[in-house]
């Protein structure tokens, strides 16, 4: 007979309310009933034969790689004359692929000998694919020296590593966030991008971590692309997102649809994006074993790394609070944290709470939960319209654009990456660390010697001359010379071309000849709608701008080149002949939002002498004036709006009113990406408020109409979440509640 265990009374130790738990259980219990569901029943054998024609036969990566350089070999075949590429394909030789190479090489934009040799590399990947067969060795080599001996010298393809290896020291950190909080004038979508590159960059150089495991890097397929995945492909489904809809909407046969489904299993189950999520991040307050006090401290777990698809091995760093604020971490997601409300206590609300916690005994450590709909959210997301987006991870692409112009600006001779970065933390560990160690944080085979071969620092970091010679050693010189930061220039900028320049500069002859052929197309008439040649008109158009695009970023590339190079000899001159120039000073912060000036301040000004009770309340003002430089989706009190924002204080109370002037726009006062002058800007007369919005915004909300997702973006009215039917009824509110006529729409 079974046995009954017996309950015995304990104490209950939580004092929470019962149902709370008896909640939480039946949840995870049906959790558990839903895996073991989603197991599924034996596969028959109709289901067998399907699964045996869908499952994927090649990793997204080489898929990719393929459809890629088919349209590549489709172009080719296409200038060659050829009307089937697969059959050129099947009939191809040596000749042939030395032709394909020589014609990539003179119709893109190739400059890298390993850019080339990849692009064989993906042939030969289409080739196996398409005919089943090999490149056979003897064809290879004889590709391969033709690549070398003609190709490479003929189009002056650079060696690798021509450019050598940059690598981010603590110096060149410092100058970067300093920029970045402080000096950098360029306009980000929403200041709330400012605090989270700042962690992304501290990120990078703690870590070593690649930016795919941050930020999102998974750029979905173009419709053409899938077009010719399709072809390529015809009978292996892609199960991945975004095409499997397509399968399901294809698909009659019930028992097919279960097997789709049950192939797609893993990528439902992840249920979120690779990028850095708050499940990822764990903040823990420890007792301190020599000291006894309690420290925030926290813990990163990194998952999907280079190849985790194919051998998972996630790694966990732990971060401890630094005495010099502009360096910590913490205080930087801790603000993301308290401005997205994601801690599950109820009371975590402001930086003095979450930095007043403390352990109660006996316990040693306590952690900090996340609420439940959190735990899959990234904590660094794009914007979406004037506003954080819900979801959404922030793209690798917005980040290495911004990084790349403010390490220009911020007077780099050249843009920095995420790959120096990754260099920089490597050699941080290299040698004060243990080789193991070291390999594990860059998530390295041992065996392999990857450090040695791919990221060692190319500046040997020793005095081997004073230690040769037996004199001592000048450590902090060398340490200079190893990094990218020496050659810096704070006045530099990645666009520094004078105006005597742009005006001296003789126009592009090539630019010129499309000019003079589109005015002649148009017959001296502006309109083109019924002109016979619009389509051409408006390719050159096209190909003008593009030209002109291209010759910009030229003549900025080639004068701040001429200057980093010319510089130093202008100075020495200008030395000898004993002529002075003014003494060059840091200049003041300037922003016009005050929560920026004020972190600058923090940051950037701190004193080495605090104690530690000083360093806490800076640390807490520090998080508090990263929240604030987070636009804020609360109410606003009324506030005279003609005061400027970048002299007035920050208070407490909010700087929008509810009752608006009848010439200030309903629409720009709520998006976040604008300055607070711009939000709050007056138009002459309500006539040019109304010009304004209808050119501007009007397009915009008649789309939220039809996605029934029309809003109010008044701080007053966004936290409400209040949605509106069509757009009078959307007036209606805005006259009512904000005091502003809007024209009615015919």
């Amino acid at each position: 007979m079974p046995v009954t265990r017996r309950r015995t009374k304990v104490r209950d130790l939580l004092g929470a309310d019962p149902c709370d738990f008896i909640a939480h259980f039946e949840e995870a219990e049906s959790v558990q009933k839903a895996k073991e569901k989603a197991r599924g029943k034996p596969l028959t054998r109709e289901q067998d034969a399907e699964l045996r024609r869908r499952i994927v036969a090649k990793a997204r990566t080489t898929k990719k790689n393929i459809i890629n350089i088919q349209k590549k070999f489709e172009e080719y075949c296409n200038f060659r004359g050829l009307v089937l590429w697969s059959e050129a394909l099947a009939n191809v030789d040596a000749s042939a692929i030395m032709a394909f190479l020589l014609y990539l090489c003179q119709n893109t934009k190739i400059k890298a000998r390993d850019t080339l040799w990849v692009y064989f590399r993906q042939f030969k990947q289409l080739y196996h694919h398409i005919t089943g067969r090999y490149i056979n060795r003897g064809d290879t080599e004889q590709i391969r020296n033709w690549y070398k001996n003609f190709l490479a010298s003929q189009f002056s393809l650079r060696h690798p590593n021509d450019g050598g290896k940059p690598v981010v020291g603590v110096d060149d950190l410092h100058s970067l966030l300093v920029f970045n909080v402080g000096y950098d004038k360029g306009v980000l979508r929403l200041e709330r991008y400012r605090v989270q590159l700042s962690a992304i960059y501290l990120i990078l150089a703690y870590t070593g971590a690649r930016p795919a495991e941050l930020v999102h890097n998974e750029p979905e397929l173009s419709a053409g692309a899938q077009e010719r995945q399709q072809q390529i492909f015809q009978n292996i489904e892609d199960i991945t997102k975004g095409l499997l809809d397509q399968d399901l909407d294809r698909t009659t046969n019930e028992e097919t649809q279960i097997l789709v489904e049950q192939l797609n299993l893993e990528t439902k189950r992840r249920g979120r994006t690779k990028a850095l999520c708050y499940e990822d991040i764990q903040l823990v307050v420890v007792r301190h074993p020599e000291t006894g006090k309690d420290e925030l401290n926290m813990m990163i777990k990194f998952t999907h790394h280079k190849g985790a698809d194919r051998k998972p091995k996630p790694t966990i760093f732990f971060f401890t609070q630094t005495r010099r604020l502009i360096f910590c971490l913490i205080s930087h997601i801790v603000s993301l944290a308290i401005s997205d409300g994601a801690f599950r206590a109820r009371n975590l609300t402001s930086a003095e709470q979450v930095f007043q916690v403390r352990n109660k005994p006996p316990v040693q450590s306590t952690r900090l939960h996340w609420k439940k709909d959190f735990l899959k959210l990234p904590i660094f997301r794009r914007r979406n319209g004037t506003c954080t987006s819900a979801d959404q991870p922030f793209p690798y692409s917005q980040l290495r654009d911004i990084m790349e112009r403010q390490t220009l600006d911020a007077g780099f001779e050249k843009s920095i990456g995420p790959r120096a970065f990754r260099r920089g933390a490597a050699n941080a560990a290299n040698g004060s660390a243990s080789d193991a160690v070291r390999d594990q944080m860059m998530r390295h085979d041992p065996k392999w010697a990857i450090f040695n071969s791919a990221y060692i620092n190319e500046k040997v970091q020793f005095d081997i001359q004073s230690t040769f010679i037996q004199e001592p050693t000048k450590d902090s010189l060398i340490r200079l010379f190893a990094h990218i930061g020496i050659s810096s220039d704070p006045r530099a900028s990645q666009n520094m071309v004078p105006e005597e320049v742009w005006d001296n500069l003789p126009p592009d002859g090539e630019i010129s000849r499309l000019q003079e052929e589109r005015q002649r197309l148009k017959g001296g008439k502006y309109r083109i709608g019924d002109n016979p040649y619009q389509q051409k008109i408006q390719a050159l158009t096209r190909e003008i701008a593009r030209r002109k695009s291209r010759r910009f970023k030229r003549v900025c590339q080639e004068y701040r080149a001429y200057y980093f190079d010319t510089r130093p000899t202008l100075d020495i001159e200008t030395q000898v002949e004993g002529i002075k120039h003014p003494d060059w000073t840091t200049p003041d912060f300037e922003a016009e939002i005050p929560a920026r000036k004020d972190l600058a301040n923090i940051l950037c000004k701190q004193s080495d002498n605090l104690s530690d009770n000083q360093l806490q309340a800076l640390r807490t003002s520090a998080v508090k004036q990263c929240k604030r430089e987070i636009p804020r989706r609360d109410g606003v009190s009324e506030d005279d709006s003609d005061l400027d924002m970048g002299q007035k204080k920050v208070t407490t109370q909010d700087d929008f009113p509810l009752l608006m002037r009848n010439t200030q726009c309903p629409r720009c006062i709520g998006d976040q990406s604008l300055t607070y002058k711009q939000r709050t800007f007056a138009y002459s007369r309500p006539g040019s408020m109304n010009d304004h919005f209808r050119k501007v915004h009007l397009g915009k909300l008649e789309e939220e109409q039809q996605a029934a997702s029309l809003i109010c973006d008044h701080p007053k009215c966004i936290a409400d979440k209040v949605t509106f039917k069509n757009l009078d009824h959307f007036k209606h509110h805005v006259q009512v509640k904000h005091g502003v006529w809007l024209r009615p729409t015919f």
